[in-house]
């Protein structure tokens, strides 16, 4: 059984399939969601499509399926994913109703290798429209995302 937060629902979505949406107001800094129960560290060629990359063949995957595994992408996200806290932090205040989502690019090298790259329907301003990863963006782009990659990543910059 999905172990749900009290301040979570998990509810379907247009075009997006399911999604975290908040039932109450959030605070920039909070966590949101732990990664404290059911992660494993895999390999790329194990690692589920839920997978977050941590390095370069590293990925943090659930098991069994584990809320954190509904985040979708928003290129206008309002968590971040903190590698040290092991959680999805509030990089913005989030209010009722809002969904949970963050950046892929801030976490995923490259999306197309495994053909997991995927049209975005965010439709945020800044929108990217095509998410690729992070090795598709030019180095402007990549300087943007800064203060939400993970260390990997930052790496990369």
């Amino acid at each position: 059984m999905l172990n749900i937060p009290n301040y979570l629902e998990l509810k379907k979505l247009s075009k997006k399939g399911k999604g975290i949406i908040s039932k109450k107001n959030i605070s920039r800094g909070i966590i949101v969601i732990k990664f404290d129960e059911g992660v494993s560290i895999r390999p790329n060629k194990t690692a589920t499509p839920t997978a977050i990359q941590i390095d370069q063949d590293s990925f943090l995957d659930s098991h069994p399926k584990q809320i954190r595994d509904y985040l979708n992408h928003s290129c206008d996200s309002n968590t971040k994913i903190d590698f040290n806290k092991m959680a999805c932090i509030a990089i913005k205040d989030i209010k009722k109703g809002d969904e949970i989502t963050f950046n892929y690019f801030s976490t995923e090298y490259d999306l197309a290798i495994k053909n997991e790259d995927f049209t975005c329907f965010c439709g945020a301003n800044n929108c990217f429209k095509q998410i690729k990863g992070f090795k598709h963006l030019n180095k402007e782009q990549r300087k943007k995302l800064k203060s939400i990659l993970t260390p990997y990543l930052t790496k990369k910059i």
